[in-house]
C-alpha cells in the first residue's frame, strides 16, 4: 500500500509542476522499502532533477502514515505534534484536518535535522485546498541551511494539494463551494467527519 500511494501522489505532485522542472526526467521507480525509526521507508530512482527533496518529504510522510501498520489519526494528534515540535506549530499544533498529521510530522522532523533550529511557525492554515505554514527563522543560518527549509516547506504545501486532508489517501483539490484535498471517498461530503 505504502508504494502505490507514494507513486500515485508523486505522480499527481510531479504532473503539477511547471513544464521546465520535470522535462528531461526519468520515471519514478521504486527500488526498496526498508525499516526506518519513522516506519517503512521508500527509496526511489528517477524523477526530475531538481524533486529530490518534494520526493524525500513524501517518502518521509508515507513512512510515518505506514509506521504503524494501517494508517490511523489518533485523537490529540495535533497537541501530540505540537508538544514534540513546539517551534514548528502554533500552540496546539497544525491547523488542518487530521489527513495531513503526516506531511506536517514529516515537514517538521526535516527541518529540526535540516538545522533549522530558530524556525518559528507563524501559523498553519489549509487556504484553497492545500496547506499554507508561515514561518521565520533567523538570519543566523547558513544560506544553504535557509534554502533546505524553505524546500521542505513548499514541498509539505505543494504535495498536500495531492493527499487527502481527511485521511491522508492520495486525493486532489475538488470544489464543490469551497476547495478541498479529498480522496474519492471524501469527495462526498457526507463523509467528512470529526478533525
Amino acid at each position: 500500500m505504502s508504494k502505490s500511494e507514494f507513486t500515485t501522489i508523486a505522480a499527481a505532485a510531479l504532473a503539477g509542476l511547471p513544464t521546465t522542472e520535470t522535462e528531461g526526467s526519468m520515471p519514478i521507480e521504486v527500488v526498496a522499502i526498508r525499516p526506518s525509526p519513522h516506519g517503512p521507508l521508500i527509496e526511489w530512482r528517477g524523477g526530475p532533477p531538481r524533486s529530490s527533496t518534494l520526493l524525500a518529504v513524501l517518502a518521509r510522510a508515507t513512512a510515518l502514515r505506514w509506521r504503524d501498520g494501517t494508517p490511523r489519526i489518533p485523537e490529540g494528534w495535533r497537541a501530540e505534534l505540537g508538544v514534540r515540535f513546539p517551534r514548528a506549530f502554533e500552540e496546539g499544533g497544525p491547523n488542518s484536518w487530521g489527513g495531513w498529521r503526516w506531511l506536517w510530522e514529516a515537514g517538521a522532523s526535516m527541518i529540526e535535522e535540516a538545522g533549522g533550529r530558530t524556525f518559528k511557525c507563524e501559523q498553519t492554515k489549509e487556504k484553497f485546498g492545500s496547506i499554507r505554514w508561515y514561518y521565520s527563522l533567523s538570519r543566523k543560518h547558513s544560506l544553504p541551511v535557509v534554502g533546505q527549509v524553505a524546500r521542505i516547506v513548499a514541498n509539505v504545501e505543494h504535495l498536500s494539494a495531492f493527499t487527502c486532508e481527511f485521511c491522508g489517501a492520495p486525493g486532489k483539490i475538488r470544489s464543490d463551494g469551497w476547495a478541498k484535498a479529498c480522496c474519492n471517498h471524501h469527495a462526498d461530503r457526507k463523509n467528512r467527519v470529526g478533525r
